[in-house]
């Protein structure tokens, strides 16, 4: 077998992700596996797939190996990667099992990786100050009213240590973002069982007032964020599959890191609003789901002209990205406050603008495209560009854009009452978004929108269906992490049923129909699970 895999041609690197699970334990294999991911992974794949790699760490034979090396090399030149290597190796210290192998490529990679050390010491200070505050909120102030614990929070983040410790750092979320100063008036403790902090803080970026002034993130104790995180990694994948095959589908796969035992940080998607805020705000028909024009009208209400076929355009293409991907991962528990739109900026053309202007939009649009390299290295490049002269330039637009959170149930484990799943319907597609998407007419189903619609979700689900092996190989990968929806090939067994892997592809296809058709039939069992949700959570929502 040697002797074959010497001779043997390289893989995809794809298709060599399955070498490196348990069970291929044999260190030629792993070696010949290791030698396609060199030839073949550029750096942004290796970013995609850094999870698994790290966790497949803890099926080599020994704790000197040369997928070790290969990801401490790849960390030490490349800052991003090496950012994500260093938590995701940090968020297991505290597993016995792997402490001291992780240990020893941690302190391999602080060693080496130079001035990027005193950040990620800064940034572990900070977590720990959260940490230690979200504890004590917790164990000694849990019965006391949310005034009293909202006087404490102020007063211990008001305190030198704390404030020095939570100012001036790198977001662990996201290494081109500092956080400045805290806007601890903005501060608060959520509603939410655990007690988790939103935080805010000043962006102390020069370009701040074209870009975004503030980032707000939601910090967690006592959540394990390891399922919402390989489940966000996996939207993200599947959007670079659909782009690459020219399916625009505007997800919004949202930062999400664990970064500790049950302890993590999640994005605030800027300008967002839950299904039931907006519901809230059509009156007691809209919130009780009486009336299913309340999110059209909101949206109507908001884009007038042109922007209104935009709004609905990029709402249907989302909407139909997240059906399908929603669909394939069997993500349970999508009540309405775990389904969002996002205010945005949509691009277009216009001649004429003066050239200061010109380099600003230029910044905007980079960053509203989510490239990810430092304002200031940007501005050095659009410097070099600027003319005296009016040209084309881009401007903005508002749009609306439909993306899910919360992703802590997944592989159609969903939450069940006497014995029967709540959720009824394969995914979310209620009366709600097929007005939208019919731009206000009630018999949705019946217009070329809604064909439209279908189009996309056929070519959405038919592109993912073509990577199976890909996804089926990336949550085999984990099955050795303990996360409580995935403990067995039981679990990914639902991944196979989804895609229908055992049909031909129209086969496939008309089974993806009658989910479907059964999707939206079945909206009003929803629409009833979203009325006895915001009737009991109207109060506590934000």
């Amino acid at each position: 077998m040697y002797c074959l895999l010497k001779e043997w041609p390289l893989m995809e690197p794809e298709s060599a992700l399955e070498l490196l699970d348990c069970n291929f334990p044999d260190p030629m294999v792993r070696e010949f596996a290791l030698r396609c991911l060199v030839q073949g992974l550029t750096d942004d794949k290796l970013s995609q797939y850094l999870l698994q790699l790290v966790q497949v760490l803890k099926y080599e034979m020994y704790l000197d190996n040369p997928l070790a090396r290969f990801l401490i090399k790849k960390a030490l030149t490349n800052q991003r990667i090496g950012h994500f290597f260093f938590w995701h190796l940090k968020s297991e210290m505290h597993n016995k099992t792997v402490s001291r192998r992780f240990g020893l490529l941690l302190e391999a990679f602080c060693r080496a990786c130079g001035m990027y050390l005193k950040h990620l010491n800064r940034q572990v200070e900070a977590m720990d100050k959260l940490v230690n505050l979200t504890d004590t909120l917790k164990q000694e102030k849990k019965d006391e009213t949310q005034k009293t614990q909202m006087k404490f929070l102020v007063e211990h983040m008001s305190r030198p240590d704390y404030m020095e410790a939570l100012q001036g750092f790198v977001s662990p979320l996201n290494p081109v973002h500092q956080l400045g100063n805290l806007r601890l008036e903005e501060c608060r403790i959520m509603s939410s069982a655990k007690r988790p902090l939103w935080l805010n803080w000043d962006n102390p970026d020069i370009m701040a007032e074209l870009l975004f002034t503030n980032n707000e993130i939601i910090f967690k104790n006592g959540d394990d964020l390891r399922q919402d995180m390989l489940t966000l990694q996996i939207i993200r994948i599947m959007e670079n599959i659909w782009q690459n095959q020219g399916l625009d589908l505007r997800m919004l796969p949202y930062g999400c890191l664990s970064i500790g035992d049950c302890v993590g940080l999640i994005e605030v998607v800027k300008n967002s609003f839950t299904i039931m805020q907006i519901q809230c705000k059509g009156g007691l028909k809209g919130a009780l789901q009486f009336n299913s024009n309340t999110l059209h009208h909101w949206i109507k209400d908001k884009n007038r002209g042109e922007a209104y076929d935009r709004a609905i355009d990029l709402f249907t293409r989302s909407c139909a990205g997240y059906c399908v991907a929603t669909f394939i991962l069997g993500i349970g528990d999508r009540h309405n406050s775990n389904i969002m739109v996002k205010e945005n900026g949509q691009v277009g053309t216009r001649v004429g603008v003066p050239t200061p202007q010109l380099f600003r939009v230029r910044v905007l649009t980079l960053q509203l495209f989510r490239v990810r390299f430092p304002t200031s290295q940007l501005i050095r490049h659009l410097q070099s560009n600027l003319s005296p002269e009016p040209v084309p330039v881009l401007f903005l637009f508002l749009f609306l854009q439909l993306f899910h959170i919360d992703f802590g149930h997944f592989l159609d484990h969903k939450k069940k009452k006497f014995g029967y799943k709540r959720e009824r319907v394969p995914f979310v597609l209620t009366q709600d978004f097929l007005i939208v998407i019919s731009k206000g007419i009630q018999e949705s189903t019946k217009t070329k929108e809604f064909e439209r619609f279908q189009e996309m979700c056929y070519k959405a689900y038919l592109a993912i269906r073509q990577h199976a092996s890909l996804f089926i190989n990336l949550f085999s990968l984990l099955l050795g992490c303990g996360m409580p929806e995935l403990q067995s090939f039981d679990d990914i067994a639902y991944l196979r049923k989804t895609l229908a892997l055992e049909k031909s592809q129209q086969e496939a296809l008309e089974y993806f129909t009658k989910q479907m058709n059964d999707a939206h039939h079945g909206g009003w069992s929803t629409k009833m699970d979203w009325i006895f949700h915001t009737i009991r959570h109207m109060p506590n929502e934000h």
